[in-house]
Parts: structure tokens; C-alpha cells; sequence
């Protein structure tokens, strides 16, 4: 995160934001890619510092697991909630798609002719097979 959003993340806490529900995507990828060798905090410690209310767990491609967990983080009333959702990037996408998952960023190419038909963004090669949309 950048220094401004912990900031916020603070002030939401102090100022006891309790409509507040943030969905954090705990995939474990950033746009650097794997974060496991640099990244070593505690993401659901730290917000409990800044005075939210943390959920853990939550298994983010189970949509009725992620409803039950905004349900729980609205039903109370003192903080803002963080709802650590577990996801694994390209889950359920083929196999070649899922290994270059670590293209944080890019577009995978199905996306890219889904765009095209609904004439939407002119989309590129990047090279490496990644993809650009230009707006």
C-alpha cells in the first residue's frame, strides 16, 4: 500500500467508519509478482491497529462465504471491517492461462476479444504475451 492509503486506513479507524467494508484480494500476487519474499507484515494485524474490525479467512471465490462475511462486517457497529478473502489468481481459467497468471496487469486474451466485440478499448500485444488496452 501506498503511505497515503495507510493514512486513510488510520483515520477510518480513529474516526470509527463502521459502514466501511473493504474486500482485501489476499492473493498472495502483486503487480511485482510473488510477494511471499518481500512482503513479510501482517496485513490483518496491522488493520487491527489502525482499529478495524478484521475478518480472516474467507474463501474468496465462494460467493455465498464473501456475502456472509459483508452481512457479519455490517451487523456491527464500531469500526471498519477489512475482509481478508483468499484467491488464487487464473483460478478457473485453463491451464495455460493459469501458469501465466503471474501477468498481474494484463489482460488474458479471451478478455481482449470479449473487449473487441462489444467495441470497446482497441486492445494490443505487449509482447511476452501480455496485452494493452488503449482507452
Amino acid at each position: 500500500m501506498e503511505g497515503i492509503s495507510h493514512e486513510v486506513c488510520s483515520l477510518a479507524g480513529t474516526l470509527k467508519l463502521s459502514k466501511l467494508v473493504v474486500l482485501y484480494d489476499d492473493n498472495g500476487i502483486s503487480i511485482d509478482g510473488h510477494v511471499e519474499h518481500w512482503f513479510a507484515d501482517d496485513t490483518a494485524k496491522r488493520f487491527e491497529g489502525y482499529g478495524w474490525n478484521v475478518i480472516r479467512g474467507v474463501d474468496g471465490h465462494d460467493v455465498a462465504a464473501v456475502d456472509a462475511a459483508i452481512k457479519a462486517a455490517r451487523s456491527q457497529s464500531e469500526k471498519p471491517t477489512l475482509v481478508i478473502c483468499r484467491t488464487v489468481i487464473g483460478k478457473g481459467r485453463n491451464r495455460r492461462h493459469a501458469r501465466r497468471a503471474g501477468l498481474v496487469g494484463g489482460t488474458l486474451p479471451d478478455s481482449a476479444r470479449r473487449l473487441r466485440r462489444l467495441g470497446r478499448p482497441q486492445v494490443g500485444r505487449l509482447g511476452t504475451g501480455r496485452m494493452a488496452i488503449r482507452l
